[in-house]
């Protein structure tokens, strides 16, 4: 099912944290996979919900799975 589609859960993603739906693009990136993209962005929309120790933990994975 193409909702299901990892590549469209990121677009989604991205589009909900451009409008301020940080909450359902945070399950939208969690759901996109652990890219290096969806990590990030997962991240960022996690910051703008103030949930910085995650958003931190993310990033150190990111940067560890890009070492």
């Amino acid at each position: 099912m193409l909702a299901e589609d990892p590549e469209v859960r990121f677009n989604r993603a991205t589009l909900l944290a451009a409008v301020g739906r940080h909450a359902e693009a945070v399950a939208d990136f969690t759901a996109s996979g652990d890219a290096p993209d969806s990590r990030r962005g997962r991240a960022m929309a996690l910051r703008a919900l103030g949930r910085d120790a995650e958003a931190d933990g993310d990033l150190r994975a990111c940067a560890a799975a890009q070492a």
